[in-house]
This record gives structure tokens, C-alpha cells and sequence, in this order.
């Protein structure tokens, strides 16, 4: 009996491997975001760190150098949210990177278990074509046994 070959068998391994790639950009662009996500926070922290509370008496030079501070992170938190859009953009992309990779592997596999199982029922066929062989034989053969003692009596 012949053994099951899936035709396909490299290209659906090839698929796989390209699903797992696949998942390893999205998880990557997914830490970026969360990184960049971490950045936002700090500088936000450091914005509401950096204002000044009432009654608290400042030098002209600390006032202007808290302004500048204050002024500097602003820009910052304006870019770093640039960034965020930006990267969520990536991992948006690699996420439908993923899923259509995920789709072709899949549809391989169902395909594969497709073919195996047909395979299966075409073993069992055959298995009981044979069995059947084997009986029709066996009775010829206890017949023609028969007969032949029939004869010699």
C-alpha cells in the first residue's frame, strides 16, 4: 500500500514559515507601540512634574528655565504622539500582514486534511475490496475442496 504524500507538503511548510514571520513583525511593531506608548507616559509625567504649584516663589532664571522646559516637552509629547499614530499605522499593517498570511496557511492545511482523509477512505476501500477478495477465494477454495472430496467418495 502506498504511504500519503501531500503534494503541496513544502509549499504549505513554506507557508507556515511565513505565517511565523509574519507574527514576529507584529509582535516587534507591537513593542514599538507599547515603547513608544511608555516614552508618551514619562513625558506626560514629567510635563505635570515640571508645573508649578501656587505659593511656590521661583527666581526670574528657574521661572524662564521651567517655561522652556514646559515648552520643550509639549513638543515632545506632540511628536511622540505623531509617533504613536505612526506606529500603530505598522502594526495595523502587520496585523493584516499576518492575517492573510494566516489565511494561506490555513487553507493548505484544510486542504492537506482533506486529502488525508480522502486518502484514509481509499485505504479502507481497498482493505475491504481485499477482504472481500479473500473471502470469495476462501469459499472457492473450501468448494473446490468440497468437491474434490465429493469426487473420491
Amino acid at each position: 500500500m502506498k504511504k500519503f504524500d501531500f503534494r503541496l507538503e513544502k509549499v504549505l511548510q513554506y507557508r507556515t514559515l511565513v505565517k511565523d514571520e509574519k507574527l514576529r513583525e507584529l509582535m516587534l511593531r507591537n513593542y514599538e507601540l507599547q515603547q513608544a506608548r511608555q516614552k508618551l507616559e514619562q513625558l506626560e509625567q514629567a510635563f505635570l512634574s515640571n508645573q508649578l504649584s501656587s505659593g511656590q516663589v521661583l527666581l526670574a532664571s528657574e521661572f524662564y528655565l521651567r517655561g522652556a522646559y514646559a515648552a520643550r516637552l509639549k513638543d515632545e509629547i506632540a511628536t511622540q504622539k505623531e509617533t504613536i499614530e505612526k506606529v500603530q499605522v505598522k502594526v495595523q499593517e502587520a496585523m493584516e500582514a499576518y492575517i492573510e498570511a494566516s489565511k494561506d496557511q490555513k487553507a493548505l492545511a484544510m486542504l492537506k486534511d482533506k486529502k488525508r482523509a480522502e486518502y484514509m477512505e481509499w485505504i479502507d476501500k481497498e482493505l475491504g475490496k481485499n477482504l472481500d477478495e479473500m473471502s470469495i477465494q476462501r469459499a472457492g477454495y473450501k468448494r473446490g475442496k468440497q468437491s474434490n472430496m465429493d469426487v473420491k467418495e
